[in-house]
């Protein structure tokens, strides 16, 4: 693929990304504080389910929960 074609179609996936508005194909919305806690509150929970197989598993699922959500703290 050239990388003109390879332009053309990154380009408005990229814009769609950074300005959902301007994009007819994009789904998303913005996420609230609500969602973003949720979110880390949902990794957490997954975490607690991995340990039991893995704890490095859970140990990814932890810091993903962080990450999502900085002021969530993962007991």
């Amino acid at each position: 693929m050239s990388p003109e074609k390879l332009a053309q179609q990154l380009v408005p996936r990229i814009r769609a990304a950074v300005d959902p508005n301007r994009s007819e194909s994009f789904a998303g919305r913005a996420m609230t504080d609500a969602d973003v806690r949720d979110s880390a509150v949902e990794l957490r929970l997954q975490g607690d389910t991995a340990f039991a197989a893995s704890a490095q598993k859970a140990e990814v699922l932890y810091q993903q929960a962080v990450e999502a959500d900085p002021a969530y703290v993962v007991p």
